[in-house]
């Protein structure tokens, strides 16, 4: 069987081969120092490469992504019209091949591997043909002018995408094309970026207020526009995007307008002072509640998961990481984020015969630093027998998956993106509800069993009148007893060990 770039012009086949060599040469495409920026990746990657795989068969799909191509590359003015509709689908077919192995390449290279290896015989056949050409790249293409009064809403995205290359990888690009499909769809192929206003971005808000979580991966929008979701929902009823989620569609079209204001193509960015507000004061907080609680418990991380990437999806998979502990943690000991992931394994210890984490490090105010009894059910649930069972010295981090964030050095800034997607996934889209939500639901139930100095003491406010560095004063026995009365608003048995290995 011929491969599949047989009867393609030489100049077209080089740049097919400048595109896998272009997957190779500009890794990283995310800074993978930033856990947040490869947690994402790592996210998405099953479903942009299972779209491509898809993709590949459908010959309309082909056909575009061809076209998109051979643009890209300045290569369509020249070879357009030549091609037959067969050479189009193969060019379109091979280019989709060209991005499952980017996504492939990609998750091995943040898994450790060099991730080097071309295992598609096609793309084999590829890079050895013509090699004594030079690659023609699409990293400086040659874009066609165009006339600032009437610019089409994909030339300005392609000329965006061309120009700030950069930046579109990864789940950013992911972003991108999601807003802008929004933004095309909403407004219809007809719209000119010079014509884009207010009353137009507000017709998008409408459609975001309406889209429901994860609408592209529901099986009955398939083939349904954005718009067309929003309105099927109205009677569905099913659970919204979150505000968090609309503000990054919203953000990459603000961007994205900023850019054309900045080229010339528009001269105000009618995005700007649109995006949602969320709640920043601590007072707009909400604690979580018993069916918030249910949901998060019998999500996939906790249940079985299909696959380390795939975490939405059902599976029997369970990984006993911070995304498994730290929601535990911080619902049976109302402690901080940034105190839960500073923990080392020799900060969960036994003293005067009581299960303790030692909260310590970088922490918020003095009085932050304490001793906080361990709840029992947290010794049910397995945790005490997980610390034991890590491979660790005493001084390791019990999460050391989470890294601490370039800005502020915080790990609790990159883990609190992480969560918040968590939420979406499980259809929680209250913006006043975060993961701070556990230590207000804790403090709840803490001053139902317990008086205001016990209390500080376990959540490590300030108190002026007391001067012992551990406990408050306190001993662990009350403490203990205090922590032990809390009773948490939802049954966490299903994950009891004894309980999993009942139900395999």
């Amino acid at each position: 069987m011929l491969p599949l770039f047989q009867t393609l012009p030489e100049e077209i086949v080089s740049a097919l081969r400048g595109a896998i060599i272009h997957v190779i040469d500009t890794w990283p495409w995310i800074n993978v120092n930033h856990s947040e920026e490869a947690d994402r990746y790592l996210e998405h990657f099953e479903t942009w490469k299972q779209e491509a795989e898809d993709k590949q068969h459908n010959q309309r799909a082909c056909a575009e992504r061809a076209a998109a191509f051979l643009h890209e590359h300045a290569l369509f003015d020249r070879f357009g019209q030549e091609l037959t509709n067969q050479q189009v689908i193969r060019i379109g077919h091979l280019c989709f091949r060209i991005s499952i192995f980017a996504w492939d390449y990609g998750a091995v290279r943040l898994s450790g591997g060099s991730g080097s290896k071309i295992d598609d015989p096609d793309l084999q056949a590829l890079m050895q043909a013509n090699a004594g050409m030079p690659v023609l790249r699409a990293s400086q293409p040659v874009l066609a002018p165009v006339q600032n009064a009437r610019t089409p809403l994909p030339e300005l995205f392609r000329r965006y995408e061309a120009e700030n290359a950069h930046t579109m990888k990864g789940n950013r690009s992911y972003d991108f094309r999601q807003a802008f499909d929004v933004l095309l769809q909403t407004l219809g192929p007809d719209v000119v970026a010079e014509k884009i206003d207010k009353a137009h971005i507000r017709k998008v808000k409408d459609v975001l207020a309406l889209l429901p979580v994860n609408a592209r991966k529901n099986k009955q929008f398939k083939d349904m526009s954005y718009p067309e979701i929003a309105e099927r929902n109205k009677e569905l009823g099913l659970s919204i995007m979150s505000n968090r989620s609309r503000n990054r569609i919203l953000g990459c079209l603000n961007q994205l307008m900023d850019w054309s204001v900045k080229e010339g193509f528009v001269t105000q960015n009618p995005v700007s002072g649109m995006l949602l507000k969320l709640p920043k004061e601590k007072s707009d907080r909400l604690p979580f509640d018993s069916d918030d609680l249910l949901k998060m418990f019998n999500a996939p991380i906790f249940i079985g998961r299909r696959s380390e990437r795939a975490w939405k999806e059902p599976g029997a998979l369970v990984i006993k990481d911070s995304d498994y502990w730290m929601p535990l943690l911080a619902l049976l000991t109302g402690a901080r984020a940034n105190e839960l992931l500073q923990l080392t394994k020799g900060t969960v210890l036994q003293e005067e015969g009581v299960w303790i984490i030692d909260i310590g490090g970088r922490v918020k105010t003095k009085g932050s630093i304490r001793k906080v009894p361990l709840h029992p059910e947290l010794v049910s649930l397995g945790f005490i027998d997980w610390v034991t069972s890590l491979k660790i010295r005493p001084e390791d981090r019990l999460f050391s998956e989470v890294k601490p964030a370039s800005a502020d050095g915080k790990f609790s800034t990159n883990y609190s993106k992480r969560f918040g997607r968590f939420l979406d996934s499980v259809g929680m889209n209250d913006d006043r509800k975060v993961f701070h939500s556990f230590r207000h639901l804790f403090t709840d139930l803490l001053r139902a069993k317990a008086d205001e100095g016990v209390i500080k003491a376990i959540l490590g406010h300030d108190d002026p009148s007391v001067t012992s560095r551990y406990g408050n004063g306190y001993p662990l026995s009350r403490l203990h007893d205090a922590v032990s009365a809390v009773v948490p608003p939802v049954d966490l048995s299903h994950l009891y060990p004894r309980a999993r290995k009942l139900a395999s």
